[in-house]
């Protein structure tokens, strides 16, 4: 650990500290004030990531930036039953990093995508083109 890390950590502890004498609408304040901090903290985190996975994408030459962790898998052709109609190849819509599985939107939501939606998170923070800037205005 560095000495700016040790020292921000120093007085993390002794802000912490200091919190015993604070009463209980004071710490629900406090706590709203974090939360407001931690929320805009972590939109800059998204596009900062989502800056550097646009870069990433362009390097790699990729059409989605999830294509950058799914390594490639054969698919087997499926025989078309009516062969006047060719077969639509569907689109993966979700993307799951921590089991490297994809979901089209279509059947059953997988155990994944119900897991995200049970914590409270936000589905459309899986889709394969998630736009973080989306109803971001400057």
């Amino acid at each position: 650990m560095n000495d700016d890390t040790e020292e921000k950590f120093s007085e993390l502890d002794f802000i912490l500290s200091e919190l015993d004498i604070l009463e209980f609408p004071e710490l629900l304040e406090l706590r709203s004030n974090l939360d407001e901090v931690i929320a805009v903290r972590a939109k800059e985190e998204r596009i900062a990531l989502n800056q550097r996975a646009k870069e990433l994408q362009a390097f790699f030459g990729v059409a989605s930036t999830a294509e950058l962790f799914i390594e490639n898998k054969e698919k087997t052709p499926v025989e078309n039953p009516n062969p006047k109609k060719s077969p639509k190849a569907k689109k993966e819509k979700y993307y799951d990093f921590d089991t490297d599985s994809t979901w089209d939107g279509e059947g059953e939501k997988p155990q994944w995508l119900a897991d995200w939606i049970a914590a409270g998170k936000d589905p459309t923070e899986l889709l394969i083109e998630y736009n973080p800037f989306k109803g971001v205005t400057e």
